[in-house]
């Protein structure tokens, strides 16, 4: 039996589509062709106000089956939809309830969410094999996580940035590419970028990346102050001018405080460039780095400061001449 694929056909089918059309990625998966190959859905948007979930069950499906539709198709097709909007579909028909209750779907929602979080999410849940986790429970657990946070990110590479982006969405917060008033949480693979400073300034709390995995493995808000940043983090520190005795107690401040001492200075990797007083006139490495325009210049002061606020400062506070 051939089976003709109309919208009259199917009642069922334009309960759905108006309920998706709320959704701003549908409106063109509806008429994407079917096979019997199980589709990749796109990258999961989660709004907050959608994430609370709602009990396929509370009412009786309107119908046991739908009976024009191949069971294939339904499958595929609720494949592609949002938790709410699949959790929504329970209600249609009993064929749909099943679906949703299946185990085996909320394992590949969550695969597709957290490819390489699965086999933690496993582990967490004490369960000896995949086959045993309840994976609604690992969803449910971890959607609604970050309600609430709005969470920008400095520093990091753009394919990388995406893949966070994605992680803090399913997890139920925000992404904001641009910092604003309303970023409550800043990710950050080094400081001193105009990000980070305000940030400092405005008391947001910056953290590393790590945040983000501990948050999801452990399906609940890491303390931020367990994650935040140290001030010298990432950056690579040179000095100029001094005794040995001054430069190796240099060093040792900034390794300590999450930076890297590099003795020779470089273009491509040098952030800083510590002049002492007696080094201002005549420093090869001071000239080095006023030509390349890619190194900041401070006097030592700036180093004391950073370490006892704990937060990388300014630069410019803190020029070369006068320095104590």
């Amino acid at each position: 039996m051939v089976h003709t694929m109309t919208p009259t056909s199917y009642p069922q089918l334009q309960k759905m589509n108006a309920a998706m059309e709320q959704d701003e990625y549908y409106s063109e998966m509806i008429t994407m062709p079917f096979s019997n190959e199980p589709l990749k859905r796109p990258k999961l948007i989660l709004d907050p106000a959608e994430t609370t979930e709602v009990e396929p069950c509370e009412r009786e499906a309107s119908s046991s089956h739908c009976s024009a539709l191949p069971y294939e198709i339904q499958v595929q097709f609720l494949r592609l939809c949002s938790d709410s909007v699949f959790l929504r579909a329970g209600s249609v028909c009993r064929d749909w309830a099943s679906i949703v209750k299946s185990n085996s779907e909320w394992e590949l929602r969550c695969k597709k969410l957290w490819p390489d979080q699965v086999q933690n999410a496993v582990e967490l849940a004490s369960s000896p094999s995949p086959s045993s986790v309840n994976w609604r429970d690992v969803r449910r657990a971890r959607s609604n996580i970050l309600q609430g946070a709005i969470v920008s990110c400095t520093g990091i590479p753009s394919a990388h940035r995406a893949y966070l982006r994605g992680m803090v969405e399913s997890m139920g917060g925000k992404f904001k590419d641009d910092f604003n008033c309303t970023v409550t949480l800043l990710i950050a693979s080094r400081v001193g970028t105009p990000k980070y400073l305000l940030s400092i300034r405005k008391n947001i709390p910056v953290v590393k990346e790590a945040w983000v995995f501990s948050t999801f493995a452990n399906a609940k808000a890491a303390d931020p102050t367990e994650f935040q940043l140290q001030p010298l983090y990432g950056l690579s520190i040179s000095v100029t001018g001094g005794s040995t005795v001054v430069r190796h107690q240099i060093q040792r401040l900034v390794v300590a405080n999450g930076g890297e001492y590099a003795a020779a200075l470089s273009p491509h990797t040098s952030t800083h460039l510590i002049v002492m007083p007696r080094a201002t006139a005549g420093s090869a490495k001071l000239e080095a780095a006023q030509a390349w325009g890619t190194v900041d210049v401070v006097n030592p002061r700036w180093l004391l400061d950073s370490i006892t606020k704990q937060a990388c400062l300014p630069v410019g506070p803190y020029p070369p001449r006068g320095a104590c």
